[in-house]
C-alpha cells in the first residue's frame, strides 16, 4: 500500500474512533519504513564488501601481471 493513502487511511480510522485500525496501520507505516531503510543499508553494506574486494582482486591480478 501506497504510504501516502496509508497515512490518510489511519487518520480516517482515527477521526471515525477507529483506535486499534488506526494502530494497525501505524504499525505498518512503520514496518515498510524500517524495511526500507534496512534495504538500502544492506545495499550500501554489500557494495562497500565486495567493492572493496573487487579493488583488492584487480590490484593482485595486475601485480601478478607484471611480474610474468
Amino acid at each position: 500500500m501506497e504510504t501516502k493513502q496509508s497515512i490518510e487511511d489511519m487518520i480516517n480510522k482515527i477521526i471515525d474512533g477507529d483506535n486499534i485500525g488506526a494502530q494497525e496501520d501505524f504499525h505498518s507505516i512503520i514496518a515498510d519504513k524500517i524495511n526500507t531503510v534496512i534495504d538500502l543499508k544492506k545495499q550500501e553494506v554489500a557494495a562497500s564488501i565486495y567493492g572493496s574486494e573487487q579493488a583488492d582482486t584487480e590490484t593482485e591480478e595486475e601485480s601478478t601481471d607484471e611480474n610474468v
